[in-house]
């Protein structure tokens, strides 16, 4: 995945935190406004309940003498402004002449009742308040009640104070759960593209008869599943008629070679028949690889089980006489305990006889080629000869590629060596051994079951038919004598 490349899971996840944090930074710049608007709301409401209040209470002696009564059952408020309007020495002489200079203007530019609220600034000190006028002709009165907006004020303060803190305690929890929330929705939704995604990554050449699962996917991803399952179809079609293609071009060109190789075998002894005969036999060992590669890829997908150590026997005993007439020996090294692994025994001795084959062609005469098999189930063969270039390792599994500069070899042996391994989940590599040559190692994955707890039949059945065959032969011989 590139730097730049993330994941649908990963995108949504981002977009709706992005989402969430504008929602709540505006969700509380929101409330921020709505409290602000709140508090000069309870404020004016506070002052129009002051000023209300003196004008009912207010009592003007015949000495001229104003004064606060105080009703029983009066509120702490009314008793607060009681106390200013009752000791107006109190008051700043600067304010008072402040405020009266306010309500003159305010008499010659409209009355108060069409503006009843005002703010004065009086030094670094904010002053709100509401003027009310009440009475008429000598008995007008003109009402003001202010407060300093830095002042404590209990039922305001108490609002106000800590609202963000509080805010965000609340709100903060609620934000997370929903991100949470919003997460588990996602990612459930999107499972089924993560599961579809990771079955996808399990087709390759040998598995296009898998479909992707089109259940519970979003109807935006369904068409493209549906084409693609569409486009494996297509494939597995095309590879099927390819497979019976080479099936029938090999098997019809066994017949010619057959009847070319007894009518080479029919001529006289020279140097030019012994050359054709190696070029039938050569051209007949091609089309039997290819009928390998073949049904290599046909291989159903079973649960058989064979036994390494009888895959090295039969190897060993059929490919000994060989290296013999070259001056070469092939030294098996078998486990201590038996061991089992994941694969069809014939099918398996393919891949170690190819690999025994390359051995035997590319080591010196009088040398000898180890065929080792451990109990962790990592077969190797190791040779002495000239061994493998580094720049070599990564082409010499691909078809028809030999490294031959006369091109006499067809390549396809450690083709066919690959091709197994991916069959059964194992693993070929190549590396140079300690003493010079080249050490190919195949690791197999063990069976789950060992060899005391198959049944006869299955103990035959993990045996290559070859060694299975030459030990029927060599009892009977042994009964005959």
């Amino acid at each position: 995945m590139s730097a730049s490349r993330y994941s649908i899971v990963f995108n949504v996840g981002r977009d709706y935190l992005f989402a969430l944090l504008i929602g709540a930074v505006a969700t509380l710049v929101t409330l921020n406004i709505q409290l602000a608007m709140t508090k000069e709301a309870l404020r004016e409401d506070s002052l129009d309940r002051a000023a209300q209040y003196i004008a009912d209470h207010l009592q003007i002696d015949p000495s001229g003498e104003a004064r606060l009564a105080t009703p029983p059952g009066s509120s702490s408020a009314s008793i607060d402004y009681q106390t200013v309007f009752e000791r107006p020495a109190r008051l700043d002489p600067e304010l008072a002449g402040a405020l009266s200079e306010r309500r003159l203007a305010a008499d010659r530019g409209h009355r108060p009742g069409a503006d009843p609220f005002f703010t004065l600034a009086f030094g670094e000190r904010q002053i709100v308040g509401k003027a009310l006028l009440t009475g008429s002709g000598d008995d007008e009165r003109v009402i003001e009640v202010f407060k300093d907006e830095t002042a404590p004020d209990l039922l305001i303060d108490k609002i106000v104070r800590g609202f963000s803190y509080r805010s965000a305690r609340v709100l903060l929890p609620l934000f997370a759960l929903v991100l949470l929330t919003g997460s588990w929705i996602a990612w459930r939704r999107m499972r089924p593209i993560e599961q579809v995604s990771a079955i996808a990554e399990t087709i390759g050449p040998h598995t296009l008869n898998i479909r992707l699962p089109e259940r519970d996917l979003p109807a935006e991803m369904l068409p493209i599943v549906q084409s693609v399952n569409r486009a494996l179809e297509r494939l597995d079609r095309a590879d099927e008629t390819q497979r019976e293609f080479l099936r029938r071009a090999a098997h019809h060109l066994r017949t010619p070679l057959m009847v070319l190789s007894a009518r080479t075998d029919s001529l006289d002894d020279s140097e030019t028949t012994a050359e054709l005969r190696r070029d039938v036999r050569e051209l007949s060992r091609i089309i039997s690889q290819l009928l390998q590669l073949n049904e290599i890829d046909a291989l159903p997908h079973g649960e058989a089980v064979a036994d390494l150590a009888a895959v090295g026997e039969a190897v060993r005993d059929e490919l000994a006489p060989r290296a013999a007439r070259q001056d070469k020996n092939i030294e098996l090294t078998p486990p201590d305990i038996p061991v089992l692994v994941r694969g069809d025994p014939n099918v398996i001795e393919i891949a170690v006889r190819n690999l025994v084959e390359n051995a035997i062609q590319h080591s010196p005469p009088g040398l000898t080629i180890d065929l080792r098999i451990g109990a962790d189930a990592r077969l190797e063969v190791v040779d002495a000869g000239p061994g493998i270039a580094d720049e070599r390792y990564d082409r010499i599994f691909e078809p028809f590629w030999s490294g031959d500069p006369h091109g006499v070899r067809a390549g396809l042996g450690l083709t066919i060596v690959s091709r197994i391994a991916e069959r059964y989940a194992a693993s070929v590599t190549v590396t140079a051994a300690p003493g010079g040559g080249a050490r190919f190692a195949m690791q197999f994955q063990q069976a789950a079951v060992r060899l005391t707890d198959l049944d006869p039949a299955a103990v035959r059945a993990s045996v290559p038919a070859s060694l299975a065959h030459r030990r029927r032969r060599e009892a009977l011989d042994r009964a005959a004598d």
